[in-house]
């Protein structure tokens, strides 16, 4: 039976390549071809325009979400760039076998296997053929989702889409820059969306503390200005007592993965030239910046 069931199937797409490249006429291989091209021109729009369209939703709801369901939604986020990529092969695909067969181009040795394969090679495509096998690698081991943060090739950004073809990411500088799926050689993913860093202040009276709080307010917010895509959130200056109860102000960061420079190396320089410009001495120098858990309530 399912040799029976094979042998119909194999019957019917000959038949069926037979009929559409046996017009009558020159004429009407043309006007045929014309149809198929612009019946896969407005399929292939229509399946991106829904992607592009659906994808950003799904971001906002990730963004929003909590740990674990953000990670469900980042995952349907990864499976609608997965149909969207599939679903426009297939129709470039059975596009372009529509008007080869319409011009009478015998398709059957292409379509058995080694046919197909040698016209690949023939035309050049064995980086084509890489890169869709190491997306669909990719994609079917859950390597990386679109929205998680990691470095490919040593280059970090947030992933915007992942194709059967392609990678792209959102570089930190604005850019998007695509990778070759067959190219990647090197894969980092950071489990985190932000890494939060604390930066203590240890002052010598409440009253330098006092004098110092305006400034270091104006000093955070002009340093998530310069960086605000490496910057997420930084807190307003906030007191704290440190050893022998002693005054002090306190900053948190939240900063992308990739950018921890920005809190261990930009804020501790601001914060050294604040209090040399003020001539504030701090008893036992500024203390180094440490990573703490993650603070939902200043997010």
């Amino acid at each position: 039976m399912p040799e029976q069931n094979a042998g119909q199937a194999m019957t019917f797409w000959q038949a069926l390549l037979q009929e559409i490249g046996t017009p009558e006429s020159w004429a009407a291989r043309a006007a045929g071809a014309v149809v198929v091209a612009l019946a896969a021109a407005l399929l292939y729009g229509l399946a991106l325009v829904v992607e592009r369209r659906l994808r950003p939703v799904l971001q906002r709801r990730a963004e929003a979400a909590p740990g674990a369901k953000a990670a469900h939604v980042r995952a349907a986020t990864t499976a609608l760039s997965l149909v969207g990529s599939v679903v426009r092969w297939g129709i470039l695909l059975v596009g372009a076998l529509y008007l080869l067969a319409a011009f009478g181009v015998n398709l059957w040795p292409a379509l058995t296997g080694v046919g197909f394969l040698g016209a690949a090679i023939a035309f050049g495509a064995q980086s084509l053929v890489r890169d869709l096998v190491t997306g669909l690698f990719i994609l079917l081991e859950g390597q990386y989702a679109v929205g998680e943060y990691v470095t490919l090739n040593g280059i970090f950004g947030q992933v915007a889409q992942i194709t059967l073809r392609t990678t792209a990411l959102d570089l930190p500088d604005g850019k998007r820059q695509y990778f070759p799926n067959g190219a990647i050689s090197s894969v980092a993913v950071y489990p985190e969306p932000l890494v939060w860093y604390e930066l203590l202040v240890p002052l010598a009276s409440a009253e330098q503390a006092e004098e110092l709080a305006e400034p270091l307010r104006t000093l955070a917010e002009s340093l998530q200005a310069s960086f605000p895509r490496r910057l997420v959130h930084v807190t307003s200056p906030e007191p704290y007592a440190g050893q022998e109860a002693a005054p002090g102000l306190r900053l948190r960061l939240a900063v992308r993965p990739g950018s921890e420079w920005v809190a261990t190396e930009e804020a501790v320089g601001r914060v050294k030239a604040l209090l040399e410009t003020r001539k504030i001495a701090v008893p036992g120098g500024l203390q180094p910046v440490s990573r703490v858990a993650e603070m939902p309530e200043a997010a």
